[in-house]
C-alpha cells in the first residue's frame, strides 16, 4: 500500500474528482468501500476512488499502487483536512 503524503492536493482537486467519479464510475482497479464514505452535497462517494482520482487530478495520472485507508489513514485525513465528511456506513439490520 502507498501511504505517500500529498501535502499540495486541494479541495478543487477533490471536487474535480468528485465530478470525474460522477461522469465516469469508478477508476480502474477500485470498487465501492464496504464501510466509509465521503459525503459531499448530501451524496455518498467512496473514499479510496475518490482520493485515488484527486492525485490524478494533481499529477495527471491514476496511482499505481493502492493506498491504506480507514479512520487513521492518510487518506482519510487528507480528505478531512479538506473539508470533506467521512462517514461510516451503516450497517444493514
Amino acid at each position: 500500500m502507498n501511504d505517500r503524503p500529498s501535502p499540495s492536493l486541494t479541495r478543487d482537486h477533490v471536487l474535480a474528482a468528485i465530478a470525474d467519479f460522477e461522469a465516469n464510475g469508478y477508476p480502474t482497479g477500485y470498487k465501492p468501500s464496504h464501510s466509509y464514505s465521503v459525503v459531499h452535497e448530501n451524496k455518498h462517494y467512496p473514499p479510496p476512488s475518490i482520493y485515488a482520482l484527486s492525485i490524478k487530478q494533481l499529477t495527471g495520472e491514476l496511482p499505481k499502487t493502492k493506498f491504506s485507508v480507514g479512520k487513521n489513514s492518510k487518506c482519510f485525513k487528507i480528505l478531512e483536512s479538506l473539508g470533506f465528511n467521512i462517514i461510516r456506513k451503516s450497517k444493514p439490520v
